[in-house]
Order: C-alpha cells, then structure tokens, then sequence
C-alpha cells in the first residue's frame, strides 16, 4: 500500500451506506491506494454495514472514541506497522517460494503503551505483493465518510505531492453536498488565520461563502487546508508527532499545517481535485461541545505555535537589521576546515551567534504571550455577548475552554526555541528523507516561511468591509 484513504467513522453509518461505495470505486483506479475505516466505538449501526456491505475493506475497530486525533494517530501508527511486518514476510518468502495468499479474515488484538488492548484490527489480504516501498505507506489521507468524491479526485492530489517533495501536505477545493457550486464551510479552497488565530478561508469568511466561479482554479500555497479531506507526507506526519492529542477534535489540522510550516514545508491547494462536503456530520454547529473544543483548541495552537513563529520573525529582522544586507549574521563554527574554500564563505558551516538565537526566542516568548492574552480578552467579550443574549450554555463553554487551557498548555522553553532556531537556519533538516527528496536535482532543505497570517481582525474587517473583504484578501494574498 502506497496511499492509505483512511475514514475515521463515530455513528455514521447512512454516511457510509451512500458514499463508501463511491470512495472505494475511485480508490481502486488508483495504483497502490487502498480504503480504510478506522472506527471510534461506534454504538449505531456502522460496523453491521461494513460488514454485510463491504466485507473486503479493511477495518480497524477502536474499543473507546479517541476523539479525531487520537483515532487517526492510532490508525496510522497500526497500518505502518502492518506493513512493515507484511514486508518482513514478503522478504522471507521471495527467498523461498512465492505464494498467493487467499482471503482468510484475521483478528488481531493490538495493544497501546500500557499493554492493554485498545482495538481489534480486521483486515482482509489478497496476496503477498506490496506496493510500498518503506516501512509504512508513503501517504495518509484523512477522509471524512460524510465527503462525495468521483472518479479522478485522487490522482492530482498524489501527483502534486510526487513532484513536489517540499509539500508535506495538499487537499482538492471542498464544496457543499447541498448547494454544489458553492463552497464548504470547512475548508473551501484552503485557509488562513488572522493576527489572533482566528481562522477564514479562501472562498469563506466568517459565515459569508462564495460560489466556485473559477477564482481559486490555480494551485496554491495556503496556510492551513481541512483535515475532512487532507493528504499528508507520512514520513512529514509521524517526524512531527502526528496530530496533537490534547486537541480531540477540531482546529488539529490547523495546528498541524502550521507545525509543517514552521519546518520548512509547504501546505497546498490542489484545485483540479474536487470534493463534496456534507458538514456537521458528528457534531452540529449550534454544539456546546463543537464551541468548547474551538475556543479551547485554538489557544493550544497558539501556544504551541506563536513563540516560534515570531522568534523567526525576530531573528530574521536582527539579522536584516546587523548585516545591512539582507543576509544573516552568521558565526563560523569551530573546528572546521576551510583550507580548500579560501575564496568563498563557508556558509554551510557557520550559523547564527548563540546570543540572537536566545534573544530572538525571548522575544518570540514575550510577543505570543501578549498576542495570547488579547485572544482570551477577546474570548471574554464573546462570553459577555453570550450572557447579554441569554445564551448561557456558550457563555459556559468559553469559561470551561479557557480554564481547561490552562491546564493543558505547555511550557514554552527560550532554550528549545533557541535550539530550533538553531536548526532550521543551518538547514538540517530532522527529516529523513529531506534530503534524498529533490526538485530537477536540486535538493530540498528547510528554510521557514510562515506565510499565511492575516495582519488584522478578520472579524472586525467582516463588518467594515464586508462585501470588498474577498476582494482585499485576494489582493493580500498575492502580495505575501
């Protein structure tokens, strides 16, 4: 298995009665691709019609809801190890004697790090061939089951990803199932934030959504792209953890673009690819619950990302500002032999002095801890609105996201700032296959560009300059 399509299913089972079927046809055209349903303890009906319906997918059962970024982490950490050890049998096998497996259906218990079963693991094997080259599939792609795709929705989204090793993850345009034309809520033509985190997309701001009238039809570097149909790098998603646990459900793919992001990857928009998005398919947009995880959600991503991102910022205008040449202020590093490069500087080999990395980590510390407590200001006067119109289940919701924050937000270390600093500037990479990667022989290497960020409130730009505010963004973004 080259490309796993893997839909995390929770109680969707007339969502995989009427568009699986579809899925598992376009998947099959493709070379190397394989559907896949992980389930999160469903209670409804899902797992009788993957039985009865489609005995020949894979199914990988979860015995409690682990939420989505714990349900794709475990489903992906599952299907890399299968295949590895499917591998380890092809090998020996090739040594003796090929053989044509039939169809036999295994069970397999899989248990977590505390040796406890966690999930059962189905799955049904026509041979003994794989397609895969590596030890886990090359790609992952995130697929919601309340999506409706056709016949060529895959292959551009693998191809782009092929010959361009410096993405580490692409989605097609979303549209809604109900109004075709129109753009989808939860990704449209891919997204960014503004200043405070507040993400909009291209083809959606705020509550406002476009018609798909060719506009967005060139391919494009996007700061985020919706996890409900999301290709991801594999080698690119398990060197970053995967998604981030803590978030359960919601804003995870934000945080996990801009993570890539911040490595020197790109996220992209594959408008030749096109995919058609129910929405509110788990959790309804009125939910308690749906509100608590974004408000809540989206201060993690901050604070796992702004420090970093505007310690970048700050090294680059202290080096701007100590060259006078544009160019980083560079150190050489100890120890090392120049005797064959007399004429030219040994820029591999020098990296930035020690005290910028520290103060330029300072610094980004400093700013995303004010630019943080704006964000939760501006979340208290979203809870005072919630009180004067009477909706006290929101205005709790935003009081129980801020108090469950922070509990669960990190800290943030200047030293370990300092250190990725230290890292991506003298492009080295921690990705294994960053540097066999290369575009027309050129090989790739990290270097940050945290495009992508909106200078200003998009909720009050969404007021003052509401029927324009399209036009003004398209006009940013061509100028980032």
């Amino acid at each position: 298995m080259r490309t796993a399509v893997v839909i995390l299913n929770w109680n969707t089972e007339n969502f995989l009665r009427d568009f699986l079927p579809g899925l598992i046809h376009s998947v099959s055209r493709v070379d190397g691709a394989e559907v896949v349903v992980a389930d999160n303890a469903s209670t409804d009906g899902s797992m009788d019609v993957m039985q009865n319906m489609f005995p020949d997918i894979q199914v990988i059962r979860f015995e409690k809801n682990l939420g989505f970024t714990g349900g794709y982490n475990e489903a992906f950490r599952i299907l890399s190890e299968e295949q590895q050890k499917q591998q380890k049998q092809q090998k020996l096998q090739t040594q003796q004697k090929p053989l044509i497996h039939q169809k036999p259906l295994s069970v397999i218990s899989t248990p977590n790090h505390t040796g406890k079963t966690t999930c059962t693991h189905e799955t049904q094997t026509t041979n003994c061939k794989s397609e895969a080259k590596t030890g886990s599939p090359e790609y992952f792609l995130l697929i919601n089951s309340d999506i409706e795709v056709r016949n060529g929705w895959l292959e551009p989204l693998i191809e782009w990803m092929d010959t361009h090793p410096e993405c580490g993850a692409c989605a097609p345009k979303l549209h809604s199932w109900h109004q075709k034309e129109m753009f989808e809520y939860a990704g449209a033509a891919g997204g960014y934030i503004d200043k405070y985190g507040y993400p909009f997309c291209r083809g959606r701001i705020m509550s406002d959504i476009e018609e798909d009238r060719g506009q967005y039809d060139t391919p494009a570097e996007v700061f985020w792209a919706t996890g409900a149909c999301l290709l991801v790098r594999s080698s690119v998603y398990a060197a970053l953890g995967g998604l981030d646990n803590r978030f359960f459900a919601h804003m995870e793919e934000i945080d996990l673009c801009w993570r890539m992001k911040l490595e020197g990857y790109t996220v992209n928009i594959v408008p030749s690819s096109c995919v058609w998005h129910v929405g509110g398919g788990t959790l309804p947009s009125s939910s308690p619950m749906k509100l608590f995880l974004n408000y809540r959600n989206n201060l993690l991503m901050l604070s796992n990302n702004l420090a970093k991102t505007f310690a970048v910022e700050a090294l680059n205008a202290s080096a701007l500002h100590e060259s006078g040449a544009g160019t980083p202020v560079l150190a050489e590093t100890p120890g090392k032999d120049r005797t064959n490069d007399k004429d030219k500087p040994n820029v591999r080999n020098r990296t930035p002095h020690k005290d910028i990395l520290i103060e330029a980590a300072y610094q980004g510390i400093r700013k995303a801890n004010k630019r943080i407590l704006a964000r939760m200001i501006l979340d208290g006067m979203s809870a005072a609105v919630y009180i004067i119109t009477f909706q006290w289940n929101s205005m709790m919701a935003v009081a129980k996201a801020h108090k469950q924050y922070r509990k669960m937000r990190r800290h943030t270390d200047a030293a370990m700032i300092a250190e990725y600093l230290g890292r991506v500037t003298t492009n080295k990479s921690q990705y294994p296959d960053s540097e066999k990667n290369n575009i027309k022989g050129k090989p790739h290497t990290i270097k940050p560009d945290i495009t992508g960020i909106y200078p200003k409130w998009i909720i009050l730009q969404s007021f003052i300059r509401k029927n324009k505010l399209p036009e003004i963004i398209r006009n940013w973004e061509m100028n980032i």
